[in-house]
């Protein structure tokens, strides 16, 4: 018997976090077309989609949703080969960068065999050609689409007049006039060019500012010039109408009005790529008051696409109860001077030459400030450095114990912080009550104390309802500067609630935290970073985290290991850049409590720990292969240690493993 099945329906965030896919069992009976739409439109609400009702199917069309063009959305309906009508819808947030027409949302219906883990290959093949046989119809009723608003465009703008000495009441009300701007009943016409400086679409602005956008106008990569930009060599970019305006009438510079933060970096990497020779000058929205600082993080990413510079505006010192965000409302509170100035100060520091070359002679006798330990031999500042471990293992016992001995000038294990040194500690998950009672039995333990100011932290208990920065976006970032500049050693525990933005196994998605990660170690900082482990053994995600890192360290349970014994591990370094020897050799340290109410922690060498545990085993009358499964090591290196303890006399010939 056939059923229908949902099929895990995928929906991305925004930023291009994690995936949820949901699904529900096998209905006995297909659902109906109308069924079809009224799950899809529930969907799309539970997703965050504001729609109230589906686009009408087979259109070929991008719907838009009235109150929020921002959103679109697209249904269709395609065919199986026994002609029952299944349902397609996508949809996504035009606001997004990278996602003008790129769904972040995906639902539809297709038919499985109960029971059967997957479709039929030939019921697969033949949905694969029926839905790139829509994909292709879509994508070509899209482009007729765009052109026809092209033309309506052009044939708008040949209507259109300058807007000359009219004064237009939204412009005037900020203080603006642009008498070249094209007028026509009573509204602006913006037009948006392409590259290639073909008008793509236009948008109106009435006397109150409502912006309307031309139905089925391509805006991706496009933008609006202010001024004769072909023959200058520095381009201003932004994001808005008025900040375009306000920018060229304060520098007199051209500007490219990019029409939203998402189109920034489309509009930068087409104007790098035509003209490469032009500095780009990104001026970005600071949307510090929306939660989410959209468009600095847009500016940003403009930038590094192009290696480009990028400004926001600075408010210090103005009223910011209105909570301003850009250039125009920088000239509102200080006025034109003030924009020029700091658009002028980026544009007027020396640029720096993007790949600097330096001869061997000169490189040989260049004095660079010296590697120095925080604690020896292997936390060097400066400096990149992981621990990674299962869950419970003792990640966070590792890292508050490092901190604490950098900080007092202490030893942790056999590692020795040579001097003080300021750590700053980010703990983005354990409850301040637990971290509390730590410090306490750690503090109670140690015969050293931190001098004042230099064991620092930033809690999530702290921090109310804003919670913790994130670090993977620049918001994040700059909200740590004033206390990260302070620091010699920052500890990040752990990268998966302090670096929240992306999925986890993208390494592009790393980059952003990369990007800080080296900058704090080019300012002469170490950044210990605390991660998990994998179900496979490795740190979990994009193994991209560990290119550019100076130490990785592994913590694992022995083989033996028992709950009660508490925190035991063994330590292995696997990647140690410019240590080795004993240095690097693994360890297991275990903690133990003192009646006191303080704590010792023991140590030994892995092999020491191994070689008294093939001893206790072979006493026990384990053969060499037993003891080999227990400790998970290879029997050659049982033989070798049961040869060495009957040397040691450990051993007798009466308790010597058997062979097998």
């Amino acid at each position: 018997m056939e059923s229908v099945t949902h099929s895990p329906r995928t929906f991305s965030t925004a930023t291009g976090q994690g995936r949820q896919h949901l699904s529900r069992l096998p209905n006995p009976v297909p659902p109906s077309l109308a069924d079809q739409k009224a799950e899809a439109l529930t969907a799309l609400q539970a997703a965050g989609f504001p729609f109230v009702a589906l686009p009408e199917t087979n259109t070929g069309k991008f719907q838009r949703d009235r109150k929020q063009d921002k959103y679109w959305c697209i249904a269709s309906t395609y065919t199986t080969r026994d002609g029952r009508e299944c349902l397609a819808v996508s949809a996504g947030d035009a606001s997004v960068a990278g996602n003008v027409e790129q769904a972040t949302f995906t639902w539809n219906y297709h038919k499985d065999a109960v029971g059967a883990p997957d479709l039929p290959a030939g019921e697969q093949a033949y949905m694969r050609q029926q839905q790139q046989a829509a994909q292709l119809q879509l994508q070509q009723a899209r482009e007729q689409e765009q052109q026809t608003a092209a033309d309506r465009a052009q044939a708008l703008l040949a209507s259109a007049c300058p807007l000359g000495d009219t004064v237009f009441g939204y412009l005037a009300d900020k203080g603006l006039h642009a008498p070249a701007l094209p007028f026509l009943d009573g509204q602006l016409l913006i037009p948006y060019q392409d590259i290639g400086g073909s008008i793509r679409t236009v948008q109106w602005y009435d006397a109150l500012g409502n912006r309307k956008n031309l139905a089925g106008g391509s805006y991706s990569g496009c933008f609006h010039v202010l001024g004769d930009w072909p023959g200058v060599d520095t381009v201003l970019l932004c994001e808005s109408l008025t900040t375009a305006l306000t920018l060229h009438q304060c520098t007199g510079l051209p500007v490219l009005n990019c029409l939203a933060a998402g189109n920034l970096v489309r509009v930068a990497t087409a104007v790098h790529t035509r003209h490469p020779g032009k500095r780009l000058l990104v001026c970005g929205d600071d949307d510090r008051w929306k939660g989410r600082n959209t468009g600095a993080e847009a500016a940003q990413q403009a930038a590094e696409a192009v290696q480009a510079d990028y400004v926001l505006p600075d408010f210090t010192g103005l009223d910011q109860s209105g909570q301003p965000t850009d250039f125009d409302d920088l000239r509102q509170l200080a006025g034109d001077d003030a924009v020029k100035k700091q658009i002028g100060e980026v544009l007027h520091r020396e640029p720096e030459t993007a790949v600097r070359c330096i001869g061997i002679d000169d490189f040989l006798v260049k004095s660079y400030p010296p590697r120095v330990n925080l604690l020896a031999p292997w936390l060097q500042n400066p400096g990149l450095a992981m621990i990674y471990a299962w869950r419970g293992v003792g990640k966070t016992h590792v890292a508050m114990r490092v901190a604490y001995a950098v900080a007092s000038g202490g030893r942790y294990l056999d590692w020795v912080a040579p001097q003080p040194q300021p750590v700053l500690y980010l703990d983005g998950e354990m409850p301040a009550v637990v971290m509390q009672e730590r410090l306490r039995q750690l503090v109670t333990s140690s015969d050293r104390e931190p001098p004042p100011g230099f064991f620092n932290l930033i809690t999530l208990d702290e921090q109310g309802a804003k919670g913790m920065p994130n670090l993977s976006t620049l918001d994040g970032q700059r909200a740590l500067e004033p206390y990260t500049q302070k620091a010699k050693l920052i500890i990040v525990d752990n990268i998966s609630t302090l670096a929240r933005s992306g999925e986890e196994n993208s390494s592009d998605d790393w980059l952003a935290m990369q990007q800080w990660c080296l900058r704090m170690r080019s300012e002469g900082r170490t950044v210990l970073l605390i991660h998990h482990a994998g179900k496979g053994g490795a740190q979990r995600g994009t193994s991209r985290r560990e290119d550019v890192l100076d130490t990785v360290i592994s913590l694992k349970r022995p083989s033996d290991y028992e709950e009660a014994q508490g925190a035991r591990f063994e330590i292995h370094f696997e990647k140690a850049r410019g240590i080795f020897g004993d240095d690097v050799k693994p360890i297991e340290a275990q903690l133990e409590s003192l009646p006191d109410g303080g704590e010792r922690w023991s140590v030994m060498a892995l092999e020491a720990s191994t070689y008294d545990r093939v001893v206790d085993l072979t006493g026990l009358g384990m053969s060499q292969t037993e003891i080999a499964r227990e400790l998970g090591i290879n029997r050659s290196n049982v033989s070798r240690n049961i040869r060495k303890a009957r040397e040691c006399g450990d051993l007798s010939h009466k308790n010597n493993a058997k062979e097998a």
